[in-house]
C-alpha cells in the first residue's frame, strides 16, 4: 500500500489540486493497493492559517497521517526540506483534480 497527500481547498477526489503546499486549507489522503483507490481521508491542514511555518506545519501532519508521496505544487524550501527529512517524496502536479493526479500516478504518467 502506498499513501500519497494532495493540498486541496474542501478535499475529496473531484476537488483541484491547491497550488499553495502549505496554505492548503486540507489535504486529501489516498490510501493505493494493487493500482486501486482503497481509502480516501480528508485532514484539515494546521498550517492554513498559521501565521509563520505553514510548510512545516503541514509536512509534520502529513507525516503523522504516514504518508509517502506529497503530488502538488512546489513547496518552500523549508516545507522542501521537512519534506525530505521525513522521507516523504514530492513529485510536482499542477491543473488537475486530484483524481486526475493519481490516474496519472497509477499509469506512472506524472
Amino acid at each position: 500500500m502506498v499513501r500519497i497527500a494532495f493540498p486541496t481547498e474542501k478535499g475529496g477526489l473531484e476537488d483541484n489540486i491547491y497550488p499553495r503546499f502549505g496554505r492548503a486549507p486540507t489535504f486529501t489522503i489516498i490510501d493505493i493497493e494493487k493500482k486501486q483507490i482503497k481509502n480516501v481521508k480528508i485532514v484539515e491542514n494546521p498550517g492554513y492559517r498559521a501565521s509563520g511555518g505553514a510548510g512545516v506545519k503541514a509536512v509534520q501532519l502529513l507525516a503523522n497521517e504516514g504518508v509517502e508521496i506529497v503530488m502538488g505544487p512546489t513547496p518552500g524550501p523549508n516545507a522542501y526540506f521537512a519534506l525530505n527529512n521525513a522521507g516523504i517524496k514530492h513529485y510536482p502536479v499542477q491543473g488537475l483534480n486530484v483524481k486526475e493526479a493519481v490516474e496519472a500516478f497509477l499509469r506512472e504518467d506524472y
